[in-house]
């Protein structure tokens, strides 16, 4: 699909695991592998990088978390290489939460809360919000509910989830 808007691009054999395992390569095996995705080589402004296009609610610069950290099989001009896809910086995957608590005379509370999730971290808030945007305030509300008790959503505001 890449070359048909003239990107680059390579197959790439991969076992996409979460508890990633340390397997012999070199033996030419079909478990070793249980998905494709893609290498891209830096062109057009854009820097080098695998590409999981079945990685829904992913974007282009956030694999799974089941693709860090392999050793794949990299397929070019027909010859296959060993290379390994790196871990993302621990820091790069952080979810952010900062919150301003205004307690009220009578016991109730303000609560004003900023979610700033960043690459994987960010995923399940597309998937849970992206979606149905009619539904937004009553999943939010029992998101919040499951932590602060009984709670009324005044007002709530999304950056582009897609």
């Amino acid at each position: 699909m890449l070359s048909v808007i003239d990107v680059q691009s390579y197959p790439v054999l991969i076992k996409g695991e979460q508890a990633r395992q340390k397997d012999d390569l070199t033996l030419p095996l079909v478990q070793h592998f249980n998905h494709c995705i893609s290498f891209m080589p830096a062109q057009k402004g854009m820097p080098a990088q695998f590409l999981d296009g079945t990685a829904e609610y992913h974007p282009i610069d956030t694999l799974p978390a089941m693709d860090y950290g392999a050793d794949v099989l990299l397929v070019k001009e027909g010859q296959g290489s060993i290379v390994n896809i790196p871990w993302t910086d621990p820091m790069a995957n952080q979810d952010r939460f900062r919150y301003k608590v205004f307690i009220q005379a009578n016991g109730d509370a303000l609560v004003e809360m900023e979610h700033s999730p960043l690459l994987n971290a960010a995923v399940s808030v597309r998937m849970q919000y992206g979606n149905e945007t009619g539904k937004r305030r009553e999943r939010l509300s029992d998101r919040l509910g499951s932590i602060f008790g009984k709670v009324e959503i005044l007002d709530m505001e999304f950056s582009d989830l897609e």
